[in-house]
Formats: C-alpha cells, structure tokens, sequence
C-alpha cells in the first residue's frame, strides 16, 4: 500500500484482514521481501529515512537473502527499526523450524548493521492467546515506544575519512568517548556498522584528432 493512499487506508486494509484460529495462522510470511517492498515505496531514500516493522521474527516465505536485503538498506542508508512481539517460549520452542529462528537472528542484525533500534516486548509465559498487559505494563511499554519514535526522528550525518578503499563489505566499529578518551557510558549508538564498497571512477579516454 503506497504513501498517497493515506493512513485511513492501512488502517481499513488491517482491519480486513482474517485472523487466524488461536495460535495457527493463515499463509506465509515474507519479511525480507516486505522490507525490500518498502524501500522501493521510499523511491530515493534521503538521510534518515526508516524502515519500521512490526513482526514477532519469523520469514518462511522470502526469496531474497539477508545478505541482498542488507546490501540495500545500507546502500539506500535507511535504517531499520523493529518492534519485535513474540509469541510465548513455551509456543515457540515446538513449532518454529530452524528456518525461522535464523530469519530471527537475521533480522536482528540487520537492525545493528543499518544503524537501527529494535523494541522487545517481552510477552509473559502466562497469557495462553493474548497480550493483555496490566496498567503498569501499558504505562511501560507506552514509554519505550514513545523512545523508539524518538530514535527514529534523530539522526546525524558522520563523515569519516578511510586510510585505503574499501574493496568488499566491510565491518567498522563507532564508539563514543569523552574528554578524556575513556568510553562515554551515558550514550548509546547506533550506527551503520557495515561499509559498502564504492565504485572506482570510471578511467575517461582521449581521443587525439
């Protein structure tokens, strides 16, 4: 569903959707595919675009690798952000193949990776088919979501300088120090922790007349 439909849309097409019964739900889940889906809806990505999902983790449906997923959102330099709900351990442990549990794992890094921030809401072992936290729990979880948006609208833009190109993906490492050089423990960072590598000129030919 594309921006210019509006939030009444989004709003009418999830409210249509048929629920499953309890626990087992209808189709597949292509994560990996819906986020490429939603990068393409950004068109040209600029600094500080996000991708926001939602999912308790599970991919049993997507075609595209973490890897190609991965490539471009750091490409694209669009974040990924998750709000991650999951079902009860003592649910998941039967059902859930290995396939989703590392679509889980996969996700998860590419939140580190793109410079984004996930959201666990940690679903206690006692709710048998829904998630009916108490007043405090709300309150809580009300706080944390409200910090998760904040993240999403702050963002700077760091040039670093490198000694030698990149020629391969590369992994790099960001941290926050202060006056003295020691590690500034009241930030937190996250950052786009993987360097793509970037094109060489194109060598120009002279033609002499």
């Amino acid at each position: 569903m594309g921006f210019p439909e509006g939030r009444k849309a989004a709003a009418d097409g999830l409210a249509a959707l048929e629920p499953g019964r309890g626990w087992i739900l209808k189709g597949k889940t292509a994560l990996f595919e819906a986020i490429l889906e939603g990068l393409k809806l950004l068109g040209s990505a600029q600094p500080g675009d996000v991708i926001y999902v939602i999912t308790d983790g599970e991919d049993n449906a997507s075609r595209s690798s973490p890897r190609k997923v991965e490539e471009a959102l750091v490409a694209a330099s669009a974040r990924l952000f998750w709000f991650y709900l999951p079902e009860p351990l003592w649910h998941q442990a039967p059902l859930l193949p290995p396939v989703e549990l590392g679509a889980r794992e996969n996700l998860q890094e590419l939140v580190q990776h793109t410079g984004g921030i996930g959201l666990n809401a940690s679903i206690p072992a006692k709710y048998a088919g829904d998630y009916k936290p108490d007043e405090k729990g709300r309150a809580a979880l009300s706080l944390s979501i409200a910090q998760l948006y904040r993240e999403m609208g702050q963002f700077y833009r760091l040039e670093v300088e490198l000694p030698v190109p990149v020629d391969k993906p590369r992994d790099w490492h960001l941290e926050m120090v202060n006056e003295h050089g020691k590690k500034a423990r009241e930030w937190r960072v996250a950052y786009q922790s993987v360097l793509l590598p970037c094109n060489p000129p194109t060598a120009q030919k002279k033609e002499n007349n």
